[in-house]
């Protein structure tokens, strides 16, 4: 981008990171995240949403969790994707025990668990 004279901002990065999430390149997404937070640029709930999902699709539901617990550790709240994509993650892990957890912290965070919550 910055070659083309174009300057990124969290969007577009974002944007670009969920490009490897639907080509299942959750190590690329790890390590553009990282130069996401090297830059002076500040990760928002869908950066780490775009991430999350990345894991789920290479079912690394222990890196979802970790990339939700550092959001929390940064003052992001996660969403109810952010939910969704980590129990999904653990689902295609079979790991499905730190999905009722997840659906527990959902359900008292008072968003409203959906048919991905449910079936993860």
């Amino acid at each position: 981008m910055q070659q083309a004279g174009m300057i990124p901002d969290v969007m577009s990065l974002s944007a670009a990171l969920s490009s490897f999430e639907n080509g299942g390149q959750w190590v690329r997404a790890f390590h553009f995240l990282g130069e996401i937070f090297r830059s002076e640029l500040i990760p928002v709930v869908i950066t780490y949403n775009s991430a999350i999902s990345s894991c789920e699709k290479g079912r690394q539901w222990y890196n979802s969790l970790s990339l939700m617990a550092f959001m929390r550790h940064h003052g992001l709240i996660p969403d109810a994707i952010t939910y969704d994509a980590a129990m999904s993650a653990c689902e295609k892990g079979y790991c499905w025990e730190p999905s009722l957890d997840l659906l527990a912290a959902l359900q008292h965070a008072c968003w409203v668990p959906n048919v991905i919550a449910y079936s993860a």
